[in-house]
C-alpha cells in the first residue's frame, strides 16, 4: 500500500527542486545588475563593463512549499492505520494463543477420560470371562441333573411294572421329578438370562468400539427374532420382509465407513442374543404346558 501523502510530498518537492533549477522561477527574486569582481578589473582596465543579474531564492516561496509539505505529512493518517491493523493483529494472536491453550486442555482431559473409560473396559471384560467360567460351571450341572432325570425315569418306568407295591414310593418319586424338572427350569432360565446379559453387555461394548447407537442393535436383534419365528412357521413373506431389513441394515454400516468384517461380526452377535431370546421364550411355554398336564405313569 502505497501512502498517498508521500506521494504527494514527493510530488512537492520534486516541484521544489524544478523551481530550484529554474531562475526564471518565482522562486527566486531578481536584485537587479550588479558588478563582479572580474568585471570591475576588466572595467578599470578598458573603462567598459557589462551588468550581470543575479537571483537569490525568495524565502517567503520557499517557507510556503515547505509547509504544504510539512501540512501533508502532519494529516497522514496512515501510521494510526498501521497501528490499528498491528492491534488487530497482536488481538488475533492472543486469541489464536487462548484457543489453542483450551484445545490442549480439551485434549488433556480426553486422554484422561479415555484412560478412565479403558480401565473400566478392561474390568467389565475381566468380569465377562469369570461369567463365562460360570455359565461352564451351570452347564455341567445342567447334564447332571438330566442324568439324574433319566435315571430316576428309568426306576419309574421299572416300578411301573409293579405299582400296586409301590405307589408310595412312585408319587414321592413323581414329586421328585417334577421338582427336579421345576429346579431345572429354574436353572435353565438362569442360566440363559446370564448368557443373555452376558452376550448383550459384549454387544453393548462392539457397539461403542465401532461408533454405532445401541438402538440399532435393539433393533436388528429384533429383526432376526422375526425371522426366526418367520422360518419356524414356514412363512415364506415374513422371511423375506426380515431378510430385506437385516440387508438394509448391513448396507447402512458400510455406508458409514465400518468395515464388512465389523459389520458381520455386528450382525452375528445380534443373531445370537434374538436366538437366546427365542430359546428363553421356548423353554419357558414348555415349562408352562407341562404344569397343566398331569403326570401319568
Amino acid at each position: 500500500m502505497t501512502c498517498i501523502h508521500i506521494k504527494q510530498s514527493l510530488e512537492k518537492v520534486n516541484e521544489l527542486i524544478s523551481k530550484m533549477n529554474d531562475p526564471d522561477s518565482s522562486l527566486y527574486e531578481k536584485l537587479g545588475k550588479y558588478v563582479s569582481e572580474d568585471e570591475a578589473d576588466a572595467l578599470l582596465a578598458q573603462l567598459r563593463t557589462s551588468c550581470t543579474v543575479k537571483n537569490i531564492i525568495r524565502q517567503d516561496d520557499l517557507y510556503n512549499h515547505l509547509s504544504v509539505i510539512f501540512d501533508i505529512l502532519k494529516s497522514c493518517e496512515c501510521r494510526n492505520e498501521i497501528v490499528e491493523e498491528y492491534n488487530q493483529l497482536v488481538n488475533k494472536h492472543n486469541e489464536d494463543i487462548s484457543t489453542k491453550l483450551r484445545i490442549q486442555s480439551e485434549v488433556t482431559n480426553l486422554r484422561t477420560r479415555t484412560e478412565h473409560y479403558l480401565s473400566q473396559l478392561t474390568d467389565v471384560r475381566k468380569m465377562l470371562e469369570d461369567k463365562e467360567r460360570e455359565i461352564s460351571r451351570l452347564e455341567n450341572n445342567f447334564r447332571e441333573k438330566d442324568n439324574r432325570i433319566d435315571n430316576l425315569l428309568s426306576k419309574l418306568a421299572e416300578s411301573k411294572l409293579d405299582n400296586s407295591d409301590k405307589v408310595g414310593e412312585t408319587k414321592r418319586k413323581e414329586d421328585e421329578i417334577k421338582l427336579l424338572k421345576k429346579t431345572l427350569f429354574e436353572s435353565q432360565e438362569n442360566f440363559l438370562s446370564e448368557r443373555l446379559k452376558n452376550k448383550k453387555q459384549k454387544l453393548e461394548d462392539f457397539v461403542i468400539e465401532i461408533g454405532i447407537e445401541l438402538i440399532k442393535a435393539q433393533n436388528l436383534s429384533r429383526r432376526y427374532k422375526e425371522l426366526i419365528l418367520a422360518q419356524e412357521n414356514k412363512q415364506g413373506n415374513d422371511i423375506t420382509i426380515a431378510q430385506e431389513n437385516i440387508e438394509a441394515t448391513r448396507e447402512g454400516l458400510l455406508e458409514r465407513g465400518i468395515s464388512n468384517v465389523k459389520a458381520r461380526k455386528f450382525l452375528k452377535k445380534c443373531k445370537k442374543i434374538a436366538q437366546l431370546e427365542q430359546q428363553k421364550e421356548k423353554i419357558q411355554e414348555q415349562f408352562e404346558a407341562r404344569q397343566e398336564v398331569p403326570f401319568e405313569f
